[in-house]
């Protein structure tokens, strides 16, 4: 009546409110995800999930299966941690989920300074939006996921790690910096209608999650938007003067281009990102390695900075 397989697909069509985004999270087929769907609950006799309704929503029968299907995520989780903790060869095993716009520079640096000091230590990284990564959390798929916004459910906890700044990198024969400021790599902050006509490098998922929320507040409207594989696609696209991209400032404290743009910030709050740990309240408790790791993080930002 309760599997693995079973419960992580309930619960990730609970947490997405609809059967196609829950399948994007799973990586299956929206029609196969149906079909277990409807296998689950034929065997059940029941039906989990109202489709009549939008977005999707739980019967009576639903309501009383999830809170079965959490406590079993919660109990078969920390079985594993603890299997894994007796074992001589592994010493644990870390689940992490990390947004796609800080998963180039910043966190396989922490993953791979933490792994120095826990040798044995296996860590599986997830990369996504913050939406898909709540639902893997939420779904019991994650230990821990860095977040942009905190989650609210009361069975978890968000603790504050650091912040970062969306930045333009605008081709420096634009001549929009002044030549004092032409040479250092700290943004000066920029009029958006001095650039609004020009071509702008972006990545999708960094475009709807934040860039988008941030040209809304200034009421901004780019006539040119196109979309890059990663950001790091678009910082190069600025190097050799064929547009502006939209970046991290973090990613100038690990890498520098040839010939380097200029850098530039757009002066309102929403350029500001703020990130968070998030974790179920019970994982933590019977996990000694993941509060190991979630210190490790904290004392790699004690500057509060990506």
């Amino acid at each position: 009546m309760l599997s693995e397989k079973e419960v992580e697909l309930f619960l990730a069509i609970l947490y997405n409110n609809s059967i196609s985004r829950a399948a994007e999270t799973l990586h299956v087929a929206q029609p196969a995800l149906s079909r277990s769907l409807h296998q689950m609950e034929d065997q059940l006799g029941v039906k989990l999930f109202d489709r009549s309704t939008i977005p999707i929503s739980l019967t009576e029968a639903g309501i009383r299966y999830s809170i079965y299907a959490k406590k079993y995520m919660e109990l078969l989780n920390a079985l594993k941690d603890e299997f894994a903790a007796l074992r001589q060869d592994s010493p644990g095993i870390l689940n992490i989920g990390i947004p796609s716009q800080v998963a180039n520079y910043i966190f396989p640096q922490v993953v791979s300074s933490f792994l120095l000091q826990y040798p044995n230590v296996t860590v599986d990284m997830k990369y996504g939006t913050t939406k898909q990564l709540s639902g893997m959390l939420k779904a019991g798929r994650l230990h821990l996921s860095v977040l942009r916004t905190p989650l609210g459910d009361k069975e978890f906890d968000n603790i504050f790690v650091a912040y970062d700044k969306i930045i333009l990198a605008i081709p420096s024969q634009y001549q929009v910096v002044s030549p004092q400021d032409h040479d250092s790599n700290l943004p000066t902050y920029i009029n958006f209608d001095l650039i609004a006509d020009r071509r702008f490098f972006v990545t999708e998922s960094f475009y709807q999650s934040s860039v988008k929320i941030l040209l809304n507040a200034i009421g901004a409207s780019p006539g040119r938007m196109t979309y890059v594989p990663n950001l790091n696609v678009a910082w190069q696209m600025a190097s050799k003067g064929i547009g502006i991209a939209f970046i991290m400032q973090s990613m100038l404290r690990h890498k520098h281009l040839t010939p380097a743009p200029d850098y530039c910030m757009l002066d309102a709050p929403e350029s500001t990102l703020h990130y968070t740990l998030s974790y179920r309240k019970t994982t933590l408790a019977g996990n000694p390695l993941l509060m190991r790791f979630i210190e490790h993080c904290q004392n790699s930002f004690q500057d509060k900075v990506f």
